[in-house]
């Protein structure tokens, strides 16, 4: 791994990944087949302590396992979809249960939140993080920016919940 350029904790992390399929799934690499890798990607994706990212470290972590130390082009292509094909995606909420979530929420900041995440596509962590001026009530729009704050994007605010930031930016 070393020779191929990777950083030491890269490494660390493929070879911990690599146990982790190979203790999981019983067999020696030559002897492990598509289905196997499929089945063991799947089974770690449907887990709740699984997130996308680790996921994909996985997936890379596998990769890396099948092509350039066992070079098993067939697993290769098993895993050509990539971890999105993998991962069972969560159930959308509907509009009964968005109304039922508004209903119950405390008035103020917990609305406002769930109404932004909900109307606006935010994510929560983009939400919990957005700054008074961030928002522009004339455009109707709200700035948010990356984790890192390397890049951003603008996302509209719902008319309908113009009163409720108006009243929480004003507190």
């Amino acid at each position: 791994m070393a020779h191929r350029g990777l950083a030491a904790g890269t490494r660390r992390v493929y070879l911990s990944r690599i146990r982790h399929l190979l203790l999981s799934i019983g067999h020696h690499p030559t002897r492990v087949d598509p289905a196997m890798v499929c089945q063991y990607l799947r089974g770690v994706s449907r887990s709740s302590s699984c997130s996308e990212a680790s996921l994909n470290q996985r997936l890379s972590a596998i990769r890396f396992l099948f092509r350039h130390v066992h070079h098993r082009p067939e697993i290769l292509e098993a895993l050509r979809g990539g971890a999105s094909g993998l991962a069972t995606p969560l159930p959308a909420l509907r509009v009964e249960d968005i109304a039922r979530l508004m209903r119950r929420a405390e008035p103020g900041r917990t609305r406002v939140l769930i109404a932004l995440l909900y109307g606006s596509g935010l994510r929560l962590e983009e939400a919990l993080h957005i700054r008074i001026g961030d928002i522009d009530l004339r455009q109707r729009t709200v700035r948010v920016v990356s984790r890192r704050g390397r890049t951003s994007r603008v996302s509209v605010i719902a008319r309908a919940l113009l009163p409720d930031v108006w009243n929480l930016m004003r507190d």
